[in-house]
């Protein structure tokens, strides 16, 4: 039964709701058994591992509903683990918090330590670290990083290394994040996942810019980009060319950094990544504010600030506030000068980004401001 009713709702003539409904009559009726739920399980799993999102979440889901009414715990946190990861693969983050989370609570109450319950902990983390919720994502990487050396799955340690080194640098922790991206990077390149170990040195090159360690900035994105370029990661190239197009302002090459972002515009275009796009806009206004060419300044800026509040981007929108800021304070308009840090440094501390702030505060108690 559970075979038609998958089909079905693969093909659209069934909503996952009525799918429901159905596979929890048959359970109830004694038309599907445990056997049933577990080879349903087993069919989301081998989806899963092709890349095959959708029809993973279609099995998954069904098998979760059969467990469940079959009153199998433990089927049916597989069941979930299986269906918030593939729900994390279709990009939809609410579902899959909520999947993996009901996955480890029932994991756990039955005092099971395996690889899917590190799977859903992996899974969780990585919402957790794209939500800014660093101190929980590192828990749960760390978490599942031990499991998974529990059952010697090196390559698994090192994404969670990947992971754990993320969030480090995102906290401001910089010699750890140097220490466990080292570590990830050393591991990839022996498993020659030359992607993922360039992937580190991206992260590494974060780190040293942030340390003022520009040089070996720049040589740590040369090595990534060339690992990109040979794989075809054409976003990773553009991130590239963005990242370095940094580092040569910082070094006042700005003739370089404004065709470095050109390169990483015209990449992200391509692409159709339109906040990316207006990523470089906001940094080009940047290197125009260092040559003086103040006049093209504001119409890159609202470009790129409407942007990112239509995509709820406040601490890019807010970026845009701290540079019209800078503009305002040096034509002698200190008011607005100090209207925009005051709001500026609002969204950093709600966001998270505790530097960023700091830095319009000390604007903003600056004499030129606070006259």
């Amino acid at each position: 039964m559970l075979d038609l009713v998958a089909e079905r709702v693969a093909v659209g003539q069934l909503t996952l709701d009525d799918a429901d409904e159905l596979v929890g009559a048959a359970a109830r009726r004694g038309e599907i058994s445990l056997p049933d739920a577990a080879r349903a399980i087993e069919r989301a799993r081998a989806a899963l591992q092709e890349g095959e999102m959708p029809v993973a979440a279609i099995w998954a889901r069904l098998a979760a509903v059969a467990a469940s009414h079959l009153a199998d715990p433990l089927s049916t946190a597989h069941a979930f683990s299986l269906l918030g990861l593939a729900e994390l693969g279709r990009a939809s983050p609410e579902e899959a918090d909520h999947s993996l989370d009901r996955a480890v609570r029932l994991f756990e109450s039955a005092g099971y330590r395996g690889v899917d319950l590190a799977n859903c902990y992996y899974g969780l983390a990585q919402l957790r670290r794209d939500r800014r919720q660093l101190d929980e994502a590192v828990d749960l990487a760390t978490m599942a990083s031990l499991i998974f050396e529990e059952h010697g799955l090196d390559e698994d340690v090192a994404n969670c290394r990947y992971l754990l080194g993320q969030a480090r640098y995102a906290q401001g922790r910089m010699a750890e994040a140097t220490d466990v991206l080292n570590r990830a990077a050393h591991a990839f390149a022996l498993s020659e996942r030359n992607v993922e170990a360039a992937r580190c040195y991206y992260v590494l090159a974060h780190v040293a810019i942030d340390q003022d360690q520009l040089d070996a900035a720049a040589d740590l994105l040369k090595r990534a980009q060339i690992t990109f370029g040979e794989n075809g990661i054409v976003v990773y190239q553009a991130h590239g060319y963005f990242t370095l197009a940094q580092v040569r302002q910082n070094q006042g090459d700005l003739a370089e950094a404004r065709e470095l972002l050109s390169r990483a515009e015209a990449l992200y275009s391509e692409l159709g990544l339109t906040v990316d796009v207006h990523r470089c806009r906001y940094s080009l206004a940047q290197v125009y504010y260092s040559q003086g060419r103040v006049d093209e300044i504001p119409v890159l800026l609202a470009q790129a600030e409407a942007i990112f509040r239509h995509h709820h981007l406040r601490a890019d929108a807010a970026r845009c506030r701290y540079l019209k800021a800078l503009l305002a304070r040096d034509q002698g308009r200190l008011a607005e000068a100090a209207g925009l840090l005051a709001v500026a440094e609002s969204v950093f501390l709600k966001e998270g980004y505790e530097a960023e702030a700091a830095r319009c505060r000390e604007l903003l108690l600056a004499e030129s401001v606070a006259e």
